[in-house]
């Protein structure tokens, strides 16, 4: 038995689809890793397509394309993380300040709840029954979805 790993063929470098923003992507932590290996070549490309994706976030703005919703917060915290990601591997300063423009609009998810227990945890329309297994009210509550600020504001920059 070989403890390597056969490498992936070129078709299989991450295809990024620019409108679709995807949650939890480690592109720091991929690039930085590759070249750890010295797989410079795939952490080029790997980076290529990061880069390509970070500028149609950048190029969009705040005019997020078409998702299952118009406006949610697992559109603006993908956003978020991808800019703040390619600012830490380039440090081209576009990126932090198209960041920052996210990072206000993401704030705005975090509410003041009444009971410090769930402090900046947003209430979403479906937290009443809309997807729990019991459908009662308040069976999805607090929906994991709420992890996803902490974990865009755990990379900004």
């Amino acid at each position: 038995m070989t403890n390597s790993v056969a490498p992936l063929p070129r078709s299989a470098v991450l295809p990024v689809a620019p409108a679709f923003y995807s949650i939890g992507v480690p592109m720091t932590e991929s690039v930085k890793l590759l070249k750890a290996s010295e797989l410079n070549q795939e952490a080029d490309e790997l980076f290529q397509k990061f880069k390509e994706h970070a500028d149609y976030i950048l190029k969009c703005g705040l005019n997020y394309p078409a998702h299952e919703v118009r406006y949610e917060q697992s559109i603006v915290a993908p956003a978020v993380s991808y800019l703040c990601q390619i600012y830490q591997l380039t440090n081209d300063e576009k990126y932090r300040s198209a960041a920052e423009d996210q990072i206000s609009l993401l704030e705005l998810f975090n509410g003041k709840q009444p009971d410090y227990h769930l402090y900046e945890t947003a209430i979403r329309h479906w937290d009443d029954y809309w997807f729990g297994k019991a459908h009662c009210y308040g069976d999805t509550f607090p929906h994991y979805w709420s992890s996803l600020t902490g974990n865009s504001f755990f990379g900004i920059f």
